[in-house]
């Protein structure tokens, strides 16, 4: 999907990249250990009781979203069947709890074939499915738009410097923040690599669902 000339197909029946930044999206090898893998360790180390599920297993059953109390997307998640977000929505109907850890998820429509093993992602070229619904185009430019930020309050923005990480520095504000009590973080401290090279935003005239703030902006 990001070769030139760009494919519209790809197989599960191929080796992964494991390279960096250039390895992105579905089937990302270096992806997992950049994202996936930290999350993890971190879940598990901290003795949550926790399953793990792949995109496709969502595809194929999503309504293995409705047995969890809290459902969780290690994020950069940005390609997403239409069975997979009708899953989240019906998850969220259902008071599932809901939590995306990075930007960048559920950005792109794709599909599956050959009984899951090819991905169908036509991007930026006509897409002959009939089936308006289908059409395999960022959520947010379908017939009837389905932005990211309706079921998870953001939604992709851009860049800052793709394939760089930027280091968070605390403000006088965020020292303040309750979520910070006992961490030792104080104004000025710098927690180096956290800010990664995609972002989301609160967009501007998005339909939101009602969202409590956990921690802060």
């Amino acid at each position: 999907l990001y070769t030139s000339s760009r494919a519209v197909k790809v197989s599960f029946n191929r080796p992964y990249a494991l390279a960096g930044p250039t390895a992105a999206g579905v089937g990302r090898g270096g992806g997992l250990f950049n994202w996936e893998y930290p999350l993890v360790r971190f879940l598990e180390r901290g003795g949550w009781d926790v399953s793990y599920a792949t995109d496709d297993d969502v595809d194929q059953d999503p309504s293995i979203l409705l047995h969890h109390a809290l459902d969780m997307a290690a994020g950069h998640d940005e390609y997403w069947s239409k069975p997979m977000r009708d899953g989240w929505e019906a998850a969220r109907a259902a008071g599932v709890n809901l939590a995306f850890m990075g930007a960048n998820t559920g950005y792109w429509q794709i599909r599956y074939e050959d009984a899951g093993r090819t991905i169908v992602s036509y991007k930026y070229s006509p897409d002959p499915d009939p089936d308006l619904t289908n059409k395999t185009v960022q959520f947010r430019q379908l017939p009837v738009p389905r932005p990211e930020c309706a079921l998870e309050g953001v939604q992709f923005a851009g860049n800052v410097s793709y394939g760089q990480y930027f280091d968070y520095t605390i403000d006088p504000g965020g020292a303040k923040d309750p979520w910070f009590t006992g961490s030792g973080l104080l104004t000025g401290a710098v927690l180096p690599g956290l800010v990664g090279y995609e972002t989301d935003t609160v967009a501007p005239r998005c339909r939101v669902p009602p969202v409590t703030p956990l921690l802060s902006s």
